[in-house]
């Protein structure tokens, strides 16, 4: 793989980081709104854990 795919890939992982970063900030607020402990650590630990898989994605293309 060349350079320049390289490039593309780190610039496709870097703006799906960022876009899965402000959805998932919208999306915590409407659950902190919520006022439910439980919802919340639920949410958190699922959103933690759901970024890895499109970058696995992404990263197995890169290679």
């Amino acid at each position: 793989m060349n350079s320049f795919q390289k490039i593309i890939y780190t610039a496709v992982f870097l703006i799906y980081l960022f876009i899965y970063i402000l959805i998932s900030m919208r999306i915590g607020v409407f659950v902190l709104e919520l006022n439910n402990i439980l919802i919340e650590i639920l949410f958190y630990m699922l959103v933690g854990v759901l970024w890895t898989a499109p970058i696995m994605i992404i990263l197995k293309r890169g290679n």
